[in-house]
């Protein structure tokens, strides 16, 4: 690759299914609730902390030292607007809504976690990808509070999210590096995402349900079929259409 290739590379973030994972539950908030000003700042800064990851990864070196070296200026810049960005916008916003703050919070802590990730180089272990989901569908949650969601609502949804995001990650995750997991990691990898939507339903709302129902069912049928990693691009398009199906009854349930 030459070096003008290079610097052109792209700087938008690569993992396809991060996409989704941060857009479809953002989409969810904002359609189940009425956003103001504060709503809007708060997605302006989930977004910025998205499009700093591509660049944070060449700045430590995990796109190779060539990368490094040809792209890193362009890279240390992007990531300095971006979060600049995304800090003023994040400020404003709990300025407008503090009542969103602790949703803030919780967002923090999973970035933080994933940034652990990064460092120790093992964002792309089951375990990084499953924060990675957490933290993306997470965004959402300071944009519903300050939509006019209820606090509760907004958590359930979250844990809903969650769960289900973790159980396809698990298939995702299997097939693309051609692991055939025995039947008690099967087990455990369906059934504690299973759990904790039943519990987040009870605890919290229905909201869990609605969020996290369909995807666990998904990851449990395709399971069950055990597709090869040929087959990955419509189990990909089966997850995709029932993260838009989540969003769909979370919208209806909540307004």
């Amino acid at each position: 690759m030459s070096a003008t290739s290079m610097n052109r590379r792209s700087l938008a973030p690569r993992e396809h299914g991060a996409y989704a994972q941060l857009a479809v539950p953002l989409a969810a908030a904002y359609a189940g609730g009425r956003p103001g000003a504060a709503a809007l700042l708060f997605g302006v800064a989930a977004v910025m902390a998205f499009l700093a990851h591509e660049a944070l990864l060449i700045l430590l070196g995990l796109r190779g030292r060539r990368a490094l070296a040809e792209t890193g200026p362009r890279a240390r810049r992007r990531t300095l607007g971006v979060i600049v960005a995304g800090a003023v916008a994040g400020a404003a916003a709990v300025w407008l809504a503090p009542a969103a703050a602790p949703m803030v919070m919780v967002s923090a802590v999973l970035a933080s976690l994933l940034g652990g990730f990064l460092w120790r180089r093992r964002e792309r272990t089951f375990a990084g990808e499953v924060v990675a989901a957490a933290a993306l569908a997470s965004a959402a949650l300071p944009v519903a509070v300050s939509a006019g969601w209820e606090g509760r609502a907004a958590l359930a949804a979250f844990a809903g999210w969650s769960a289900g995001f973790a159980a396809v990650t698990f298939v995702v995750w299997s097939i693309a590096h051609k692991r055939t997991p025995g039947p008690l990691a099967r087990t455990v990898a369906l059934l504690v995402p299973a759990l904790v939507v039943v519990a987040a339903s009870c605890l919290l709302g229905r909201q869990a349900a609605a969020t996290g129902a369909p995807l666990v069912l998904v990851a449990a049928a395709v399971t069950g079929l055990r597709p090869t990693a040929r087959r990955l691009r419509p189990v990909g398009w089966t997850v995709a259409a029932a993260t838009l199906a989540q969003a769909v009854v979370v919208v209806v349930l909540t307004r």
